[in-house]
């Protein structure tokens, strides 16, 4: 259950992050016109936002790998070290 509801947290994450960067950026252009300064801090709280969401989304692909680790690394075969002998 609480995979399910990760799984599909991740799946939305990216477009909500960019549903809420676009308003964003509508109510800055519009306040261009109006007040600038808000327009100037919205681009601020924007760029310091990045580092914030892209924190946010890290550690949620990381709590799905924790919760099922067959989700982990594209490249592996989801098994342990192994031996190899040549």
């Amino acid at each position: 259950m609480l995979l399910r509801f990760v799984r599909v947290m991740n799946a939305l994450y990216a477009p909500v992050i960019l549903g809420i960067y676009l308003v964003a950026f509508l109510a800055a252009f519009t306040s261009m016109f109006f007040f600038p300064p808000a327009a100037i801090l919205l681009v601020i709280v924007g760029v310091l936002g990045l580092f914030f969401f892209w924190t946010l989304g890290a550690l949620m692909r990381g709590l799905e790998r924790w919760l099922d680790p067959s989700t982990g690394d594209p490249d592996s075969d989801g098994g342990g070290s192994e031996s190899v002998d040549d």
